[in-house]
């Protein structure tokens, strides 16, 4: 709920104004300017003139939104540790994407969409290898790589090395024998990634580390990218009951056959897939790429040639399938896919590539200055560092670096050491105390830098503005409705008590309802229940022959959902139903009569509480508007113009 509401306030909140700005509303003693409801007004207005009906019609939006705001201010809410708290943690989100190498991004952008044109395929073999691994275990890790490549280089074949004693520590090697599939930019780790579209196909490469380890590729394929495509399905699932027949694949042979005699694709697909999620849909799936389904799934819809066409039965881990293809859609420009590509350069990997040209450009703009002491750094510091007890020994503090006016010593330094340190694994004590020098200044840079964005970036300044209002915003609303609707009960049920005729269950048939493809099988299927069998037996008599001649739904039923029940007027066992809508027809075993009356409060909850939030908010802005008057200089509303 916090993200929508910070998504909306776009619609309400506004920029710093300037001199001479007109009044144009005072909400209590707070006055309210032009421009800043110029600023939130157009940020939403789309229309090409201004009227005055759609000012009016915002203007009552705009008020409410003051109202609240300056609520919250006036209770203190803005000085709460919870909400400093909060709003320091979107502060860290918002700075993100200014603490970057805007053109290294667009570098790194530009690269990942050259290489989304080309599909790639490849094998690895993994050695095991921790991010933190000692320099002597990286070592025994990369001679055993360069060993698995030298018995691949002297004529052993990848896949079964990759299997074999030695051979990969990928887990899934054993099933794939090392083989990833076709993939493209970002679907593996950065290193892995820029590995594979360096090389040639056929080509062995030499140890590539990535956070896993250290990686054996052999490119086996490359082939254009194959864009996206839009397909409908049919499933029929496995049945992996144990001691019961699976048959799946006699149902899916049926439906095949169905399609060949003409039948409709889409309607077949809501009488017997099971994909509930898609299958009411027609079985249309959203459109998609290599590596977003299985590969034997993806393959079939990729080859079918000419839309509209179907492919034969096939199966897969999830059950038999029959696919048909709706649209194709080849790669989109890079203008089209920019939004995205920026999204996932900011999550992969590869990012660090520009916050670290970031911070040469810093230290560059902030004069950073090196004095050359860190080698007495170096020789006070032992071995007790790594069992978090060391204490720093400063005597004579030097100069260690400067930049933004201000110097830093070198007993500053070991302060931080001492203050950081913690019981860790031994490593090289000049590379430990070289590593963690370059992680102390990279942070008081970019701290220093974050510091000054505000003064900086006039935008960073404004969101965050919006930022903060938007929290007092959604924490008073918490507490004065949604809340209280969800915590006051007594209110609630009263409120039920007065409303309930607004919350009405249709009328509705409780029992078992038999769907058949035609109006003998639904005959037969109503001749076998009023000699008594049970439901279940009837399933089985009737599908005897086809898995598709008869389905069965238990439950409660609104009559106004299903026209085919609305003649039910008793228990029992109905007279054949047929819809001419769906060429179906129905038997109905009806257990219960439920006439139309209110739905229980725990029948109706959601709404209900809705409802009620509406009457709580309503209340409360009548007392907000008689606590701070509210004033709008109509003249200057008015003059607004686009």
């Amino acid at each position: 709920m916090r993200k929508r509401i910070l998504l909306v306030l776009t619609a309400f909140l506004g920029l710093n104004t300037w001199a001479q700005d007109p009044v144009l509303m005072t909400v209590g003693d707070q006055k309210v300017t032009k421009s800043e409801f110029e600023q939130i007004f157009f940020k939403n207005y789309k229309k090409e003139t201004v009227s005055k009906e759609d000012l009016d019609e915002y203007m009552v939006l705009f008020k409410k939104f003051k109202l609240k705001v300056l609520e919250a201010e006036n209770r203190g809410m803005d000085q709460e540790a919870s909400f400093k708290k909060e709003l320091e943690g979107y502060r860290k989100q918002l700075v993100r994407p200014y603490m970057v190498d805007k053109e290294m991004d667009q570098n790194l952008i530009d690269e990942a969409y050259e290489r989304m044109q080309t599909e790639v395929r490849a094998s690895h073999i993994m050695v095991r290898c921790n991010d933190n691994a000692l320099p002597e275990d990286t070592l025994v890790a990369y001679n055993k790589a360069l060993k698995i490549r030298e018995r691949i280089l002297n004529g052993q074949e990848f896949i079964k090395v990759a299997k074999g004693k030695g051979g990969s520590e990928d887990p899934s090697a054993q099933q794939n024998g090392g083989d990833l599939g076709f993939f493209k930019a970002f679907d593996m780790v950065y290193p892995f990634e820029c590995a594979v579209y360096s090389m040639e196909v056929g080509d062995l490469s030499m140890p590539v580390r990535t956070r896993y380890g250290y990686h054996i590729i052999k490119k086996t394929d490359e082939r254009e990218a194959r864009g996206e495509v839009k397909v409908a399905h049919i499933l029929i699932a496995a049945d992996k009951s144990a001691g019961r027949e699976d048959k799946s694949e006699k149902k899916i042979r049926e439906i095949y056959e169905l399609l060949k005699g003409g039948e409709d694709f889409g309607t077949l697909a809501k009488k017997y897939s099971d994909d509930k999620k898609y299958g009411s849909n027609g079985g249309v799936l959203p459109m998609f790429s290599t590596g977003k389904m299985i590969p034997e799934f993806e393959d079939v819809s990729f080859e079918l040639e000419n839309d509209g066409d179907y492919s034969e039965p096939f199966k897969t881990d999830f059950g038999w399938h029959i696919v048909k293809k709706l649209e194709y859609k080849p790669i989109s420009s890079k203008e089209e896919m920019l939004p995205s590509l920026k999204a996932k350069v900011k999550r992969d990997s590869r990012s660090n590539k520009s916050k670290s040209s970031f911070l040469v450009k810093l230290k560059k703009e902030y004069n950073f200055k090196e004095y050359g002491n860190l080698a007495g750094v170096i020789t006070n510091v032992d071995t007790s560092i790594f069992e978090g007890t060391w204490e720093s020994n400063v005597i004579d503090s030097e100069p260690l670096f400067s930049f933004a006016g201000k110097e830093y010593s070198t007993a500053d330094f070991m302060t931080f050491l001492e203050n950081k340190q913690r019981k860790e694994r031994a490593t090289d004590i000049e590379d430990y105390v070289k590593n963690k020098y370059r992680t102390y200044t990279e942070n008081l840079i970019s701290a220093y830098e974050e510091s000054q964005l505000e003064k900086k970036d006039p935008e960073l300044n404004a969101l965050m503005k919006e930022y903060r209002e938007g929290i007092l915003l959604f924490e008073i609303t918490e507490q004065e409705v949604w809340g209280k609707a969800q915590k006051d009960t007594a209110g609630l049920e009263a409120f039920y008590e007065k409303h309930k005729h607004e919350f009405m269950w249709e009328d509705r048939i409780e029992g078992n309802i038999f769907t058949c493809p035609t109006y003998d099988l639904a005959k037969k299927t109503r001749k076998l229940l009023k000699k008594k069998k049970s439901h279940k037996e009837v399933v089985e008599i009737i599908n005897k022959e086809s898995e598709l001649n008869v389905k069965r739904e238990t439950g409660k039923f609104e009559v106004e959902d299903r026209s085919y029940l609305k003649g039910l007027k008793k228990r029992g066992v109905s007279k054949v139903i047929c819809d001419e809508d769906t060429d179906l027809c129905y038997v109905i075993d009806v257990e219960e009569i439920l006439p139309a009356g209110p739905k229980a409060l725990s029948e109706a909850r959601g709404p209900i509480i809705a409802k009620y939030q509406n009457e709580l908010e309503e209340n409360w802005i009548k007392e907000l508007q008689a606590k701070y008057p509210i004033k709008v200089n109509e003249d200057v509303l008015y003059s607004i113009q686009k």
